[in-house]
């Protein structure tokens, strides 16, 4: 059976749910709903067997527990570990191309010093890497003029 992607929207929030059906409705592990339950994460009725999961309670945790998709503005690029947008170190990123057409904007997050990516058509590299210092590989030129905003 191929597996689902998880939505809150199949919980029914007037129906209890075992941890099997949960796992049905979700596309989750029953296993990984048992896990949420024993940490105390997810709320569950375990004084009897079988323990049920209300289906508002359910709903609620599928819900917050999505990260919702994250719109990135000009100069911006994903940090991964930090999980948000913002602008590389310095203002500086570099253009690495993989193919003819597009390749990835790289830049150190200011945070947590890892490597942020974003991927860019060349054609757009102007307007979506706005205020930054873009070097080509191994500093060889600059691609964009750094505006200061």
């Amino acid at each position: 059976m191929p597996r689902r992607l998880a939505s809150a929207r199949r919980v029914k929030i007037h129906h209890s749910y075992t941890v099997e059906e949960a796992s049905e409705a979700t596309g989750y592990h029953k296993n990984t709903i048992r896990g949420w339950i024993t940490t105390k994460v997810l709320t569950a009725l375990t004084e009897k067997r079988p323990h049920l999961i209300l289906g508002h309670v359910l709903r609620d945790f599928l819900a917050a527990s999505k990260p919702g998709k994250v719109t990135l503005k000009p100069g911006e690029c994903y940090c991964v570990k930090c999980r948000r947008a913002q602008r590389p170190a310095l203002g500086m990123a570099e253009y690495v191309p993989l193919s003819d057409m597009g390749g990835n904007l790289q830049g150190i997050c200011p945070a947590c010093e890892t490597l942020m990516h974003r991927r860019v058509k060349l054609a757009h590299l102007q307007t979506i890497a706005a205020g930054l210092d873009v070097k080509a590989p191994h500093g060889q030129q600059h691609l964009t003029e750094r505006s200061h905003p």
